[in-house]
């Protein structure tokens, strides 16, 4: 399933994306990772608003990989509505962040992340991560892969 796995990481920082997408490519050659910026622009692209409109280059994400901490629209926010929404609600929300508190992770669970995540501190340690993020959520686990917006 990795072939036709999308992959959509929403987070703030630049250079976390930067190290994903490469961690990615290199872990995940065949699938589509996208990166966006912000939650508006997670929210857009899942939506498909603006810049994000057109359906072949924001396609449906297997998972989303989810910063909690973003200023404006936050992960939270993100999450909130992709499990409110019917379309969205079944995509597999893996909160990669720095907040590894207790509480922050209690209140992670109880918002609806599948999974929540310290993001690692060097290349090695996140090639690492994805590696078993995708082992695991894109090749042993069972996903819809259909396009949800209907």
């Amino acid at each position: 399933m990795v072939n036709k796995a999308v992959i959509l990481m929403a987070d703030d920082s630049e250079e976390d994306c930067i190290l994903a997408s490469r961690a990615a490519a290199e872990c995940w050659p065949h699938a589509t990772f996208t990166t966006v910026g912000s939650g508006e622009d997670a929210l857009d692209y899942l939506h498909r608003r603006g810049s994000f409109a057109d359906p072949a280059s924001s396609p449906v994400p297997s998972i989303i990989l989810l910063d909690l901490k973003m200023p404006g629209k936050s992960g939270w926010d993100v999450l909130a509505e992709v499990k409110s929404t019917p379309r969205l609600r079944s995509i597999p929300v893996l909160a990669l962040t720095w907040v590894n508190d207790d509480a922050s992770i209690g209140r992670g669970y109880d918002a609806g992340v599948n999974a929540y995540i310290t993001k690692p501190l060097d290349h090695a340690l996140l090639c690492n991560a994805l590696q078993a993020i995708g082992q695991f959520w894109l090749t042993t686990v069972q996903l819809p892969f259909e396009d949800r917006h209907h």
